[in-house]
């Protein structure tokens, strides 16, 4: 359903990323790598799709109405679902704005088949790759698009909780040119588990620190899924950009009471208002555009 309040969609890919033949944009490797089709998080379906002939990673989340109905309330249910499915694209586009610029990206909400589904779409062309577009998504739904357990998360199940730090791999432990080794077990034995550092030889003392930093990390970081580190890390560029757009306003305010203040002494030394250094009309002007009033 397209309104005039939303921008014309079109799917340039199906959920499994075969191309529908639609569109004006023509798909290659590098757009495709972008998504990992039917594999998006939670109940999330992803696309590509085009928008005013940009192409889009699109995440789509139905939200069914038809289940909830009962007899002599259809109306008023689908309504409610309505509002909800609005509510949803909200929060989903707070979240995006935190992350992209608000021209890179579009929120959807239109009525399918027995359902309104939330569309999220962010430009390809911002995103990295399909880590990168996964975990945007995931940020931008919350907790509506919590992912099951999966072969992945029972990978890092059996990963240790804690490494040692072993001297060096000279003993025929490790594969040749690897100078040092960490260990799951402390004390344990090297040639069953180790992991391999550096696999070219070089300055003991640098690889020796290498080996540390890792270990120091993985000892940090136990317990926090690689999932969530991607959204610490994307709530941590949003707040880069958030600074800097505070920054920008620091500095217009900064300019802005320059100006003030030039003037207010032009007028204590006497000069009438057309010879001010900065015209009160002006000023009053660049206050607005900041929301400062300068009326008395």
């Amino acid at each position: 359903m397209h309104t005039n309040e939303q921008p014309e969609l079109v799917y340039l890919t199906n959920s499994s990323g075969d191309a529908t033949g639609y569109g004006t944009i023509e798909l290659n490797d590098e757009l495709l790598n972008k998504l990992s089709f039917e594999d998006g998080p939670g109940e999330i379906s992803t696309y590509i799709g085009e928008i005013d002939g940009r192409a889009y990673a699109l995440a789509v989340l139905p939200l069914d109405y038809q289940a909830a109905e009962v007899q002599g309330r259809e109306s008023e249910i689908k309504e409610f679902r309505r509002a909800g499915a609005r509510i949803v694209g909200n929060e989903v586009r707070i979240h995006l704005n935190g992350m992209f610029e608000q021209q890179d990206f579009h929120v959807l909400v239109e009525e399918g088949s027995g359902c309104f589904v939330v569309i999220a779409a962010i430009a390809l062309d911002k995103l990295r790759d399909c880590m990168h577009t996964r975990q945007a998504f995931r940020v931008a739904f919350g907790e509506t698009c919590k992912a099951a357990a999966s072969e992945v998360a029972e990978i890092e199940q059996q990963l240790p909780e804690r490494l040692f730090l072993v001297a060096n791999g000279s003993n025929g432990a490790a594969p040749n040119g690897c100078e040092v080794v960490l260990d799951d077990v402390d004390g344990g034995n090297e040639e069953r588990d180790y992991f391999l550092i550096s696999v070219v030889h070089g300055d003991p003392e640098v690889l020796a620190r290498m080996a540390r930093r890792v270990r120091s990390s993985w000892q940090i970081c136990n317990g926090i899924d690689t999932d969530r580190l991607d959204a610490m890390a994307l709530r941590g560029e949003a707040f880069v950009k958030e600074s800097e757009k505070h920054q920008e306003r620091i500095e217009q305010l900064q300019q802005l009471a320059a100006q003030a203040i030039a003037a207010a002494s032009d007028l204590s030394n006497g000069y009438p208002e057309r010879e001010l250094s900065v015209p009160l009309d002006q000023l009053k002007a660049a206050a607005a555009e900041l929301g400062v009033s300068l009326d008395s």
